[in-house]
């Protein structure tokens, strides 16, 4: 089983993209751990696809408060050096707002873009 629940905040503006006409939204977000001076904050790439990726493309702004109810993944490559890369991201299969949504003062719509039937977006 590989459930994830995380409250965390947006670091950037989520990029809509889409594939083959179906939205897909990427974004960062921030976490902390721990607390006192063993307090630290994480940082990860979250991806999300069709109704959820809508919605976070039309209403999540940087800062928001958020929890995300998904899984997380692991993409495997080789860089350009030769060494074996292991990253990690989290799916977002659901997200809730817990911060009001605020658009900043003079923002602008979240950019969008369409990808190539070729291209793959991961």
């Amino acid at each position: 089983m590989n459930k994830l629940t995380i409250i965390c905040r947006l670091c950037c503006e989520p990029s809509v993209k889409y594939y083959q006409d179906k939205p897909i939204t990427t974004f960062r977000i921030a976490s902390d751990v721990g607390y006192g001076e063993k307090k630290k904050t994480l940082f990860k790439q979250v991806a999300s696809f069709g109704k959820t990726a809508e919605y976070a493309g039309n209403y999540l702004n940087k800062g928001d408060k958020i929890i995300i109810f998904g899984r997380i993944e692991d993409d495997e490559y080789t860089n350009k050096e030769g060494i074996k890369v292991i990253a990690t991201k989290i799916i977002a299969e659901e997200i809730q707002m817990m911060s009001k949504y605020k658009p900043a003062a003079g923002s602008t719509s979240n950019q969008q873009e369409t990808l190539p039937d070729e291209e793959i977006p991961f």
